[in-house]
């Protein structure tokens, strides 16, 4: 077998990052046209039914992950066969889940619909919606297997081509459709009609750059017992995870309304895509933990550095982004949807200032092979979402869904805590202050300071001043974070850890830093 040459981590890495700023800007420009052209209780339909599609995707079982670890090993050994073994298996159970769960959702559209509590006139139309959803979801299952081939092949150039080619060939139907008149159906059979073509143009790539891959489903016990070995944690974790992230949006639908869901879904796709690149920059601590597993002394300064890094990353992420977003919301899309999501969306935001320090840890328990503790972690903060869902959003509406977020988050420290103290095993050392309980104290403070300083000086009357407060907030942070832990703890401090690290063949952070914006695998 012919092997084509993997991509250098840069490259990969500058494609994966393009590819990331391009789905941002797309969601920054095509928004609010969206919501001005069908209006938000349409708008929010269209919200509802998506998020039904993710809980679809959440029947994969980690096959995808699983399918590319096996690729890619078969491919680093010249084994067409087994990768063909594991293909064949893979496209079974994606075909097998993908119908079931499609026709169930397809037979199911009423019921479902009057769960989320539509009323009578949206009922009719949501049907329509999720039958189509049902066909995508169907197609896409199997566009999702051919996708990961050029994962496994260190080909991010490939994968990223691909996803920009979909999303503008999305992109521009939707608002071509949209600027026509045309609604909700119209733009759903346009993505299906995008996910075929696109299923196709994947399946004619992945034969190019493995020639002799064989697509057809069947099933042996050895490529099974490949694909489920390795698939169990990662399924029952992402699972929980997008369960998690989608559920309130269910809830808002079931107990406030359905046209409320807009003014919750704008505000958390602005966190998730900050959190996005919070958690790309503590991806690259994984290997490192890996490395250091059988060294604990070792290991044990590079988490307290990396808490306290990734705590100041998230601090300066959402301290900006919540005290600038009722400004924001309204010159991006106006002053009526601001009023009404902006509350809620400082709530969501303002919870995710602390959460950098369960990141290093997250890559701690899988570096030490303890991935059962991630799975642990996901269920009890969806539990907790559950239960404050359910107890606050039929009395506080909108906002006790942004309370289930803060309510959630807080379930971290814990294992923070319970990682220094069992996998670290420093049973007698308290978990040092300054690391994690002052910077959060300080950014809760900071957080209420700039808030109240905000509304005093009044809203920003153009984007060239909200970026000139968002900088000078910025700035802030990060002076009085290094600032403080400077004078704390002088050359003993993070700051200066930081400084020198190119002097620690371990602790290099400025490289981590500058691998996290570039990362080119998403760790498994």
């Amino acid at each position: 077998m012919e092997q084509i040459k993997p991509n250098s981590l840069f490259k990969n890495a500058t494609w994966n990052t393009l590819n990331k700023l391009w789905v941002i800007g797309l969601m920054f420009f095509l928004t609010p046209f969206m919501i001005h052209k069908l209006g938000t209780p349409l708008y929010s339909l269209m919200v509802l039914v998506s998020s039904i599609s993710v809980f679809m995707s959440i029947m994969n079982f980690g096959f995808g992950d699983a399918a590319v670890r096996f690729v890619a090993y078969d491919y680093a050994h010249g084994d067409i066969e087994g990768i063909n073994l594991v293909i064949s298996t893979s496209m079974s159970l994606f075909l097998a889940l993908g119908l079931c769960v499609g026709t169930a959702l397809y037979l199911g559209a009423g019921p479902v619909a009057t769960w989320l509590g539509l009323v009578d006139h949206d009922h009719p139309l949501a049907m329509t919606l999720l039958r189509i959803a049902a066909a995508i979801f169907i197609v896409e299952t199997v566009s999702v297997l051919l996708g990961t081939i050029p994962v496994a092949l260190q080909r991010y150039d490939i994968t990223a081509k691909l996803s920009i080619g979909q999303s503008m060939l999305q992109s521009v139907g939707t608002i071509t459709l949209l600027w026509m008149g045309y609604q909700l159906v119209a733009l759903m059979i346009w993505n299906f009609v995008v996910v075929v073509v696109m299923t196709i143009v994947r399946g004619v790539v992945a034969r190019r750059v493995i020639p002799g891959i064989r697509f057809f489903p069947s099933l042996s016990r050895l490529g099974l017992r490949r694909v489920l070995s390795y698939s169990l944690y990662s399924s029952l974790t992402g699972m929980l995870s997008i369960i998690w992230l989608h559920m309130d949006r269910v809830m808002v639908s079931a107990f406030a309304g359905p046209g409320l869901v807009a003014f919750l879904s704008i505000p958390q796709q602005l966190a998730t895509r900050g959190n996005s690149v919070a958690t790309g920059i503590s991806g690259v601590l994984f290997p490192r933990f890996s490395s250091l597993n059988d060294d604990k002394e070792r290991a044990r300064p590079l988490f307290l550095h990396a808490t306290w890094i990734m705590l100041v990353v998230t601090m300066t992420l959402f301290i900006p982004a919540a005290v600038l977003l009722p400004d924001f919301l309204t010159l991006w899309i106006n002053a009526d949807f601001a009023r009404q999501s902006a509350t809620v969306g400082q709530i969501i935001l303002g919870s995710f200032i602390w959460r950098g320090a369960f990141y290093p840890v997250q890559m701690v328990f899988g570096a030490f092979n303890k991935p059962q503790y991630l799975t642990l972690y996901s269920l009890i903060n969806l539990t907790i979402n559950f239960i404050v869902n359910v107890t606050l959003i039929p009395r506080y509406g909108l906002n006790g869904a942004g309370y289930a977020f803060l309510a959630s988050g807080l379930t971290g420290f814990f294992f923070v805590y319970w990682a220094w103290r069992h996998l670290f095993g420093v049973s007698t050392q308290r978990f040092p202050l300054t690391t994690m309980v002052l910077p959060v104290g300080m950014g809760i403070g900071l957080l209420a300071g700039l808030m109240a300083v905000s509304e005093w000086i009044g809203p920003a009357t153009g984007w060239f001043f909200l970026v000139l407060r968002g900088g000078g907030i910025v700035t802030l942070v990060l002076a009085l974070f290094c600032l403080t832990d400077h004078l704390l703890m002088g050359r003993n401090g993070h700051f200066h850890a930081v400084r020198v690290s190119r002097n620690w063949d371990f602790l290099n952070i400025p490289l981590m830093l500058k691998k996290s914006f570039f990362s080119a695998k998403k760790v498994k």
